[in-house]
């Protein structure tokens, strides 16, 4: 599943951005050389990275 499709993030880069302790969706995108681009997938992507379970 593509969390962010402009930059083709997929859930799984996001889950490896976590293990790596990064809890928001900019470090995600700096992670992978990338930067936002239409911003829909930022709250989603936040989200997920703050989650506790």
């Amino acid at each position: 599943m593509y969390v962010c499709v402009c930059n083709a993030i997929n859930l799984k880069k996001v889950q490896l951005a976590k293990a790596e302790g990064i809890r928001d969706a900019d470090k995600v995108f700096a992670l992978y050389g990338v930067e936002s681009c239409c911003g829909q997938c930022i709250n989603e992507m936040n989200n997920f990275l703050t989650e506790t379970k």
